[in-house]
């Protein structure tokens, strides 16, 4: 799991350099989602022995509810950044 977080870092912050084509982004995305497969099986495999009995379903419940707030919350922000910098009125303005 460390490992393929680690490889995921790597992927995301390598997608910051500002000239980097937009293949090597695609290619560096599709490293980054793949990546996320062993990791989430890894954490389903170790979470009935972190959590054992009754507690394993609370814990799953609770992830899956973080894990969507996190989306929604994800989108909220992206909207406002998107509404605060109106692209739209960037581009209206040069001839």
């Amino acid at each position: 799991m460390i490992i393929c977080d680690l490889f995921r870092v790597g992927t995301v912050g390598l997608m910051a350099i500002p000239s980097l084509p937009f293949a090597a982004l695609c290619v560096l995305l599709f490293c980054t989602v793949l990546t996320g497969v062993p990791f989430s099986s890894a954490r389903a495999a170790l979470m009935p022995d972190v959590l054992p009995g009754d507690t394993f379903v609370l814990g799953s419940a609770i992830g899956n509810i973080t894990y969507q707030a996190s989306q929604i919350l994800g989108f909220v922000a992206g909207a406002a950044v998107v509404a605060v910098l109106d692209p739209t009125r960037r581009w209206a303005s040069t001839p």
